[in-house]
């Protein structure tokens, strides 16, 4: 929805994968289509134009394996052949679209198998373009996965719309409202608040926590306080204030940023979560693992 990844690993003897290229673009599939309902051609044309390139690379490394996964986006498009079906035609990848449900999963599965959680109940976060993955873990075990229809386009474009905001308090407060309202439909009662520790996994979650280090937090956490006090700063600055105050974030992120935070606040204010542990585990790590386990690698 915000970028297209290209990762590719290597397995040793003793059945370790080893990264041995990794390359991404913020193609924003998404622009505009949650506040029009259909894909833009513009997106399309720089999505497709990044896929090709891809194919290129994989042609020169020749996988044994691939899996080409989309998300968001193309759950959401009415329309989503008219990616597939190009993809297809002309590099023979078919482009699968998966749930929800299954994203949210496989990120609980790739951050388990290579983090190492605390026994008591913690909250994965994945906040991206179209939807928010939040998982709960609790020695071990995978209480809940859920995908939520929230993400940083979408809710800059149904809720915040400009930047900065027009009717900038207005906007805020409908926009954290309509997260609450998600929140509480969606996770069952039982499983509210009680998770002290929260793990971040995405983009937005790393771009937050580049800015904490660049202003002397060191390591990778930061608390939920500082989170509010970062974006008290943005919610009042145009585009340009916030690449110029925010040296660290990338260009196509800027318009994205203020509805990535308030999410991630209000997430964490309903699991009572008192600070976020960011990490580079991400959806790729469960595909993965996912893969080893089904060709028993």
């Amino acid at each position: 929805t915000n970028s297209a990844r290209l990762f590719i690993y290597k397995q040793n003897k003793k059945g370790r994968f080893r990264r041995i290229l990794k390359t991404k673009s913020m193609v924003r599939l998404g622009d505009g289509l949650f506040d029009s309902g259909s894909l833009s051609k513009t997106a399309v044309k720089r999505t497709i134009e990044t896929l090709l390139d891809f194919h290129e690379i994989i042609k020169d490394e020749k996988p044994d394996l691939l899996r080409a996964i989309a998300t968001s986006a193309l759950r959401t498009a009415p329309d989503p052949e008219r990616i597939i079906k190009p993809v297809k035609d002309e590099t023979g990848i078919t482009l699968e679209v998966i749930s929800g449900a299954e994203e949210a999963r496989l990120i609980a599965v790739g951050v388990q198998k290579l983090l190492k959680l605390p026994k008591h109940r913690s909250v994965l976060i994945d906040i991206g373009g179209g939807s928010t993955e939040v998982s709960l873990v609790e020695s071990g075990t995978i209480l809940l996965s859920e995908s939520l229809e929230l993400g940083a386009g979408r809710n800059q474009q149904t809720f915040l719309k400009d930047v900065p905001p027009a009717n900038n308090g207005r906007a805020i407060r409908a926009l954290r409202e309509h997260v609450k309202k998600i929140l509480y439909q969606k996770i069952p009662e039982e499983l509210h608040g009680a998770a002290p520790t929260a793990v971040g996994t995405s983009g937005s979650l790393r771009a937050f926590l580049r800015i904490a280090n660049k202003r002397g937090i060191r390591g990778p956490e930061f608390s939920v306080d500082y989170l509010g006090e970062v974006i008290d700063e943005l919610k009042d600055k145009t585009r340009e204030e916030i690449l110029e105050t925010f040296s660290t974030l990338e260009p196509r992120r800027a318009d994205l940023i203020l509805a990535a935070g308030i999410i991630l606040e209000e997430t964490c204010d309903f699991f009572d979560v008192e600070s976020i542990r960011v990490t580079s585990c991400s959806l790729k790590d469960g595909v993965l693992a996912n893969l080893q386990k089904r060709y028993h690698l």
